[in-house]
């Protein structure tokens, strides 16, 4: 939509302005691109954008990076040992939540799923490596603390 000035037209400019914020770029911002397009923002406004759990352009909604790429972003910014940390809790969670709701599916009702998800006595958990019944009896002891301080 073209005005009689021109200055919204230019503040639509991704090339001139951030998309996000719509302020034009000034000297010394720090500037931001996706890899799948060429689209630029405020480094800040970027990162809010994605903080809310976006993960396309807010310009043309392509993704920002691929998997491997943001993969990688993230062994450079945390190193290997968090990334692989993160990668084990991820992929356990995600095992974990497939026993809940294969235990839904097969009958088992939401709250008793719920209870032995937060008792590690979903059909499909493993037993503890280790440690004893007494250490399992304290960390349910100290999640069921915590839960009631919330």
């Amino acid at each position: 939509e073209e005005t009689s000035d021109g200055d919204d037209q230019e503040a639509r400019d991704p090339t001139v302005a951030c998309p996000i914020c719509l302020s034009e770029y000034t000297e010394g911002d720090k500037i931001i691109s996706g890899t799948s397009c060429s689209h630029c923002f405020h480094m800040e406004c970027c990162m809010q954008w994605l903080e809310k759990g976006n993960d396309h352009c807010a310009y043309c909604r392509k993704d920002m990076m691929t998997p491997a790429e943001m993969l990688q972003a993230a062994r450079e910014e945390l190193g290997d040992d968090r990334v692989n940390k993160i990668t084990r809790i991820n992929s356990e969670a995600a095992r974990r939540l497939a026993e809940y709701e294969a235990a839904i599916a097969a009958g088992t009702t939401v709250s008793e799923a719920s209870r032995q998800l937060a008792s590690g006595t979903l059909p499909g958990d493993r037993q503890q490596v280790g440690g004893t019944d007494d250490d399992h009896n304290n960390n349910a002891t100290s999640t069921t603390n915590v839960e009631e301080e919330a």
